[in-house]
């Protein structure tokens, strides 16, 4: 896909190439209607060349942002701050060839919105690759699942084990299961969550859950010590461990942030830059030969 994207680039740089040699040729018969004819075609080329880097950097952006594979993303992101330099060299190239009144205004709207497009996309590439959302969710399912599931199976022993002959600790087991599935149930919520208040208020209730089994389990080695009790708190200590690092890598989520970024500012930047190109085409299109 990159290849083909800059086979494309490249052949309409080839061909402005060979209309700026046209241009010098007539370079001192600037009233010759060829000449005329040739700078105004080099312009035009430019500005389409402009046009196509500027599709390549916008494509290479939202891939990235989408990139499941960090490797990918970072790839991905440095393919969109090429083309980006590329239009911004050409930027610079075209501005003291531009004549009419109309050409400059179009090219002073189009530099104004990729400065914004530029600064934009800058914020939006750093968070790039960095996947923060993907990892959360990874370890959601994964190890923090898992070490639930570990914790809920040696409990279960240990509630069989006193269910007729010691209730007490039968219950202890029991609500401790029960506390350690609230904190698990909550962090799907946190990571879906946008709302800085909302977050601080999960984050509270899974503290208050964690507060209490651990009191549970604690009281439970006072009264009761076996290899299953054991392997409880053993399970727990890894599912705190990796709900804690899941919480940090939620609050960051930089791919909600990138993706809203993209889908929002991005946009609506890409189609300013996009449609004042379009229009210093047509201005080029439309200019009156000089005789």
């Amino acid at each position: 896909m990159e290849t083909r994207r800059y086979d494309v680039v490249w052949g309409l740089w080839g061909l402005a190439v060979l209309l700026g040699i046209v241009l010098l040729v007539f370079h001192f018969r600037a009233d010759n209607p060829a000449a005329q004819a040739a700078a105004r075609a080099w312009r035009h080329t430019v500005v389409a060349h402009m046009r196509a880097a500027l599709s390549a950097a916008a494509a290479a952006e939202k891939a990235a942002v989408m990139a499941v594979k960090d490797d990918d993303a970072r790839q991905l992101a440095e393919e969109a701050l090429r083309s980006t330099k590329e239009v911004e060299r050409m930027r610079g190239e075209i501005e003291p060839l531009l004549k009419s009144k109309s050409e400059n205004q179009l090219f002073e709207q189009f530099s104004k919105a990729f400065f914004d497009y530029q600064r934009i996309d800058r914020q939006i590439l750093a968070l790039a690759g960095r996947n923060t959302g993907r990892k959360a969710s990874a370890l959601t399912v994964g190890p923090a699942a898992q070490a639930i599931v570990d914790m809920d199976r040696a409990l279960a022993g240990v509630i069989a084990d006193h269910a007729t002959r010691s209730p007490k600790v039968a219950i202890l087991a029991a609500q401790a299961q029960i506390g350690a599935m609230r904190i698990a149930n909550l962090l799907p919520p946190h990571l879906a969550e946008d709302s800085d208040e909302r977050l601080r208020e999960i984050e509270a209730r899974i503290a208050a859950e964690d507060t209490k089994v651990r009191a549970v389990l604690s009281l439970l080695a006072t009264t009761h010590d076996s290899r299953q009790l054991q392997t409880a708190r053993d399970s727990y200590a890894h599912f705190i461990e990796a709900q804690r690092r899941i919480v940090e890598l939620s609050r960051d989520n930089t791919d909600r942030r990138s993706l809203a970024l993209s889908l929002n500012q991005k946009l609506r930047l890409t189609a300013l830059c996009e449609g004042a190109l379009s229009g210093l085409e047509l201005a080029i299109d439309a200019e009156i030969p000089t005789r």
